[in-house]
Parts: structure tokens; sequence; C-alpha cells
């Protein structure tokens, strides 16, 4: 299965039981396709909400990684 594949079954199956899902992820375009993110840096949150969120955290490794994705 490609990744894709994954996230959409993931995505059908939570969508079908009518449940929130949590998915635990490095990878930067898992991450942009969810409705939320939480970004964690050493235990604290420094970023949640839309992925498009992220951007205000600009000092961050990970959310700049995003602007170039978005």
């Amino acid at each position: 299965m490609t990744e894709q594949e994954i996230l959409t079954l993931i995505r059908e199956s939570v969508r079908e039981a009518n449940m929130a899902g949590i998915l635990i992820t490095h990878d930067l375009h898992s991450a942009l396709a969810c409705d939320k993110m939480v970004v964690i840096d050493e235990g604290r949150v420094i970023a949640y909400g839309e992925p498009r969120h992220a951007l205000e955290c600009s000092t961050h490794d990970f959310c700049k990684s995003l602007r170039g994705l978005m």
C-alpha cells in the first residue's frame, strides 16, 4: 500500500465509525492531510490548529518546513 492509500483508509474508517482519529507522524505530507495538528517539541505544545496555523510558529524547524510544502 502507498502512504496515500493508508491515509485514505484511516480517514474512511474513522468517518464510518463516527469517531475521532489521532495520527502521530513525523511526515510533513501526512500532517498536512489532517484537519487539525499539534506540534510538540520537547514535551511542549508549540502549535495547534489547522495545518496552516503552524506557519505562525516561524522559529521552529518543523514549522519552517511546512512553509515549503504549502
